[in-house]
């Protein structure tokens, strides 16, 4: 009888790649209806990538940018190349390639994951393991099935540092200039990795057993220089620091008021007009002062065990209510691995880990609400996985049944997330995510040859409308880049808002519902909220055409028309 053996070296293997297939299929399962609609960000990506399908430019006009311009901000440029070009396989939407593409980079960065751990630690164990908590992490899985930019950040960060482990155990010049290129595209994926950017040759350096800066090679100064280079060119480009001077910590408007309450408390209450605050006063409450306690909180709070752990980010698009960034068994294996580091006197290992973490969380902290914003200092997730799979494969090592019994009370947490995930986070964030501006904006659709007045109430609906009414691309790109796109109202007209040029598509509000007459034009369509329209009709100043209501059966917009007053017969008849 013919006897069949395993090579048992491939068992790691087998098992990854079970795991990763496992690990992904959730994260593909029905991305378009849980989170139950795209949210004003994902539509503007995904109008971004309908105006450069049908023109070759940005709604802003611009051709093939390295920065997309949007209303709100500048956006960088991979994210939407990379939905634009998933936009293009048979069968897949506009819509669905926005979600489409952060969960195919999160199934990268699960395979990406296990070869770079076995790398650094020289186990498969390890790398077995660091797919598994990656996979399972809360952080990781939301943010795999939104429109995000993470997923992709941390796929190029995982695969730029095995590409270049593997350049220091082969010393393949292919593999050096393939880690600087993954590094150095990541300012186009994420704004924050601008900042983070700078922290990559030190990085490097640590991974180094014995770094001989005096013999490195030209190639290696080449490459260096290429790490830099699209930095360069964005920063030329224009626009890049718009967004953080927004949110900065140092260009917070309300510093000076804080300032000057803290100083006026010293001061007591007995206070007279024209005293001066003392030399210990200014010493403590000044903008220095609180600029600093501001950076250094948000340095501590990212690495809370109520932010990793309990609460998370409060942020209904980033987080699921209820639950921390990673579950609450990885703290076992993450203590253990920072143990074995300590243990093992790997202090250059040691100190990669930390300055990895710093380049996660220091650009993070110098924005206002950096300290729990679990989208900028997502990249710490990169070195808590590994450390965890490190100190899960040390645990493996001693006791198999303990680190097996640690990894199914893993699996059975993330069962009980994606319940949470599945059946609770579609209700709860439905609102955050913008359900019914889509079927809203719509309504401009359906009545082309009539004035349409769509409300502001909740939310901004330009991009919206831009998205999913009937403006021709090429039209609308005229208007945005001249600054034309819209024209203020009269006040006559009883609304808030703005009109699109050219056009019957009022973007507005009512704005004052409790008039005789607050419909003022007559042969409109009104799409507004709920209760404003069911007011006006319970009045019998509007006539009910069709209610839009959220995924979970709530009403929350009705489209009515006007009731027009009947003018009496002169005769008396």
């Amino acid at each position: 009888m013919m006897s069949i053996k395993l090579n048992t070296s491939l068992v790691p293997e087998f098992l990854a790649i079970a795991l990763i297939i496992s690990l992904f299929l959730p994260r593909i399962y029905k991305l378009n209806s849980n989170p139950v609609s795209l949210f004003s960000d994902e539509v503007d990506i995904a109008y971004q990538a309908k105006s450069f399908r049908e023109t070759g430019k940005d709604y802003f006009g611009k051709p093939f940018p390295l920065q997309f311009r949007s209303f709100s901000d500048v956006r960088t440029s991979l994210p939407i190349y990379s939905t634009i070009a998933l936009s293009y396989l048979p069968g897949v939407t506009i819509d669905e390639a926005v979600r489409l593409s952060p969960a195919v980079f999160s199934l990268i960065s699960l395979i990406g994951i296990y070869l770079l751990s076995s790398q650094i630690f020289k186990q498969k164990t390890a790398g077995l393991f660091s797919v598994l908590i990656l996979g399972s992490a809360p952080w990781h899985y939301t943010y795999s099935r939104t429109g995000f930019e993470l997923s992709m950040l941390i796929c190029f960060f995982i695969f730029g540092f095995y590409f270049f482990l593997l350049h220091r155990k082969t010393h393949s010049k292919l593999h050096f200039f393939a880690s600087m290129l993954l590094f150095s595209l990541t300012p186009a994926i994420y704004s924050t990795a601008k900042l983070s950017i700078i922290f990559i040759p030190l990085l490097l350096l640590l991974l180094i057993d014995k770094p001989k800066l005096a013999k490195t090679p030209r190639y290696q100064l080449l490459g260096v220089f290429m790490l830099f280079l699209p930095l360069l060119l964005i920063v030329l480009s224009g626009g890049s620091s718009q967004r953080f001077q927004e949110i900065a910590i140092h260009t917070d408007p309300t510093l000076p008021t804080e300032v000057n309450y803290n100083r006026q408390l010293d001061l007591g209450k007995n206070l007279k007009l024209g005293s001066t605050p003392s030399f210990t006063s200014k010493l403590y409450h000044n903008r220095l002062s609180m600029i600093s306690t501001k950076f250094f909180d948000n340095i501590y709070s990212p690495l809370s065990s109520t932010f990793l752990f309990v609460a998370g980010d409060q942020n209904l698009r980033h987080a699921v209510p209820g639950w921390g960034m990673l579950l609450k068994s990885m703290a076992i294996p993450l203590l253990v691995g920072i143990y074995f580091l300590i243990k093992n006197k790997d202090l250059k290992l040691s100190l990669f880990f930390l300055a990895l973490s710093l380049l996660a969380i220091v650009p993070s902290s110098l924005t206002r609400d950096g300290s729990t914003h679990s989208s900028r200092t997502f990249l710490l997730l990169l070195p808590l996985v590994l450390v965890a799979s490190r100190g899960l494969s040390f645990i493996f090592s001693r006791s198999k049944i303990l680190a097996l019994g640690l990894s199914a009370l893993m699996v059975f947490e993330f069962s009980s997330y994606l319940h949470t995930y599945w059946y609770h986070y579609p209700v709860l964030s439905e609102r955050s995510f913008h359900a019914g501006l889509k079927e809203l904006t719509e309504v401009s659709k359906e009545y082309p040859n009539q004035a349409v007045i769509l409300t502001r109430t909740y939310e901004p609906t330009t991009i919206f409308f831009l998205y999913y009414g009937n403006l021709p691309i090429p039209t609308a790109q005229s208007l945005i880049s001249s600054s034309k796109l819209t024209q203020p109202l009269n006040d006559d007209l009883n609304l808030e808002g703005v009109r699109v040029t050219g056009t019957n598509i009022y973007l507005a509000s009512v704005r004052d519902t409790g008039t005789k007459d607050p419909l003022k034009i007559k042969d409109a369509v009104y799409a507004l909220p709920s209760n404003q329209a069911t007011d006006l009709i319970n009045k019998k100043q509007a006539t009910k055409i069709k209610d839009i209501y959220l995924p979970s059966g709530e009403l929350i917009y009705s489209v009515i028309k006007p009731v027009i007053p009947q003018v009496a017969n002169r005769s008396g008849l």
